[in-house]
């Protein structure tokens, strides 16, 4: 199958990443617009509504079942070394998770797309509708900048310093914000508690694929699991609260609510809102174009890197402009339905199935020891997607079919049948097929 020397197995030589920069890495992708949507919705009553003590209770929860799925997820990335769409193959067959990871490619252009987007509907509302404009044109330059720098430079000068420490800023910049309205929380309690930690869970999914894309650069394996987990929960929390407490201050939810904190017209405020496009943005566009990225080396080699980051980082900002925001977030919540199965089958086929051993020579071949379709990773991600359904109906719900769950953690709860599934009939049928490579002579 097609490859590229970028997503082959990196050997101890080429791992050039740190637990501590793996850590920063992450901190700087947890500190964004994304996070405040989740905080924003778990306050404001138009989303769940929850009590001040809910959420004091909700969010380290939440934080605690994320930053665990997210160690799980980095540790056969981290022992394997191969990107997530290679990292897929054998739960689900070469051929299937090719095409599996050709779908996660276009999701995560729309991810890109709806984070710009709502970078638009932030700026645009505070600071005058052609800054909106302005903001996105800065994100894709800078974004693209530093991989013209170079991917690695990128990593070591830019994420350990600017971008995390600059995230650390804007996001104690917005508390002190916050801080000077007077909060107003809901004061009965609402019925959506399991419904915000599987947000968490739902952020963790999305992120998954840059998960595993991050933890093969570590240069120990052992660190993986810790660096991701505390770069990914302790900011999340952080800005999670700093969102929560925004919709509690204005009384607006989603980005309406993050552009009043920001319309002011104070000096101090203004240069709060450009840190925030410098720091807490362009590192996310500049991951999930490197994540995406390398999923496209991993269909067709024949692609240079360059030329697939001009297409992906255009592409968005031209969806941002032209595509409603409410739309992109619809692409994003049918693709983490779609998703989230597939990183649970993944981690089961590693951990309970295959026993943390993996041919990886076999992973770029269709007759290898993985078959071209397993039809024991599609079971189980027929199971998870019926869990889903069932708890929290979508396709059928168009002909007139509902549950009576209205608090259920549907993202989890796909998660772990697609798990149970794949791990109970994968021991029993899942078989590796033998590869004798003396018949080649």
């Amino acid at each position: 199958m097609p490859s590229s020397e970028r997503v082959e197995p990196l050997g101890d030589d080429q791992r050039n990443v740190d637990g501590p920069l793996l850590t920063a890495w992450w901190a700087a992708i947890s500190i964004g617009l994304p996070g405040l949507l989740i905080g924003s919705n778990l306050a404001h009553p138009d989303g769940l509504g929850l009590s001040l003590g809910q959420i004091i209770l909700l969010v380290p929860i939440g934080a605690l079942i994320a930053g665990a799925l997210a160690a799980l997820i980095s540790i056969p990335s981290a022992a394997v070394g191969v990107p997530f769409g290679l990292l897929i193959r054998p739960a689900l067959g070469v051929g299937l998770g090719s095409a599996v990871g050709l779908l996660r490619a276009l999701l995560y252009l729309a991810l890109m797309a709806w984070q710009m987007s709502l970078l638009i509907d932030v700026a645009g509302p505070a600071f005058g509708e052609s800054w909106g404009l302005y903001a996105l044109v800065v994100l894709v330059v800078l974004a693209a900048v530093l991989f013209v720098i170079g991917t690695d430079n990128a990593i070591r000068y830019w994420i350990r310093w600017p971008a995390f420490w600059g995230g650390i800023f804007v996001a104690f910049g917005l508390l002190w914000r916050v801080s000077s309205f007077e909060l107003g929380f809901a004061s009965n309690p609402g019925v959506g508690f399991w419904q915000g930690v599987d947000d968490f869970v739902w952020l963790v999914v999305l992120l998954a694929p840059l998960i595993v894309d991050t933890a093969r650069l570590v240069d120990n394996d052992g660190a993986a699991p810790t660096a991701v987990a505390f770069g990914f929960s302790v900011p999340t929390v952080l800005i999670v609260v700093g969102g929560a407490s925004l919709a509690a201050a204005t009384g607006l939810s989603g980005a309406a609510g993050i552009a009043a904190i920001f319309s002011s017209g104070a000096l101090i405020v203004s240069i709060l809102a450009v840190a925030w496009v410098l720091f807490a943005e362009i590192d996310q566009a500049f991951s999930a174009t490197f994540s995406a990225e390398l999923e496209i080396a991993g269909l067709s080699g024949t692609i240079p890197q360059l030329a697939s980051v001009a297409g992906l980082l255009l592409g968005a900002g031209a969806a941002a402009w032209f595509v409603d925001t409410s739309t992109l977030a619809t692409v994003m919540d049918w693709g983490v339905r779609l998703l989230a199965p597939v990183v649970a089958i993944m981690v089961a086929d590693y951990f309970a199935v295959r026993h943390s051993r993996y041919e990886t020579d076999d992973l770029f071949r269709v007759r290898g020891e993985y078959p071209v379709v397993n039809l024991v990773g599609v079971l189980a991600w027929l199971a998870g997607l019926a869990m889903a359904e069932w708890l929290d109906p979508v396709v059928f719900l168009s002909i007139g079919w509902n549950s009576n769950f209205v608090d259920a953690p549907t993202t989890l709860a796909a998660m772990g049948v697609a798990a149970a599934v794949y791990a109970l009939a994968g021991r029993f049928l899942v078989r590796e097929q033998e590869y004798v490579a003396e018949i080649r002579f």
